[in-house]
């Protein structure tokens, strides 16, 4: 299960908007689901994750199911998303910088089912999207979790290099 700092802020999971997640995509994968309706999403306590590209993630709000709109209710997040990813990929978390993380929907037999993928808004498409901009950095919800660390500030290096600021 994902740590956040303040488990269920914004009450308990919304059973009925579950339900229609399920509805929609099918069964969760049940270490997400239990997360889910355990803390309704949050601020998570562990916020780098280390991905299979090798790159460097910031993870900054887990999503919740929420009667209200808001910007960390998946419903909102997904509306927002809606003909900008592929049909099977539910949002469920956010970095610090408007870019999401999406869970791949779908049996383990369908390639890349229930897989992390990371849906990074300055490389998207204008137009008709195709996808470029989404990239795979976990095999699976329960890899991306067990992956979180939190940041040691001692570890980052920091330099200029062609007028942009590069943290290593």
């Amino acid at each position: 299960m994902w740590k956040v700092e303040i488990p269920n802020e914004f009450g308990s999971v919304n059973l009925e908007k579950l339900n229609d997640i399920e509805n929609e995509f099918g069964n969760l994968p049940s270490e997400f689901r239990s997360s889910l309706v355990a803390t309704n999403g949050g601020r998570s306590i562990l916020s780098c994750f280390k991905g299979v590209d090798g790159d460097l993630y910031n993870v900054d709000y887990f999503y919740g199911l929420r009667q209200e709109k808001y910007r960390t209710n998946i419903d909102s997040v997904l509306s927002s998303l809606r003909n900008r990813i592929p049909k099977d990929y539910l949002p469920f978390a956010g970095d610090s910088g408007g870019n999401h993380f999406l869970l791949k929907l779908g049996s383990e037999e369908n390639i890349g089912g229930n897989s992390v993928y990371f849906w990074d808004h300055n490389l998207e498409f204008e137009g008709q999207p195709d996808y470029s901009n989404i990239s795979k950095v976990c095999d699976s919800f329960g890899a991306f979790i067990d992956g979180l660390f939190k940041p040691d500030p001692l570890d980052v290096t920091t330099r200029i290099e062609g007028g942009s600021f590069i943290i290593e």
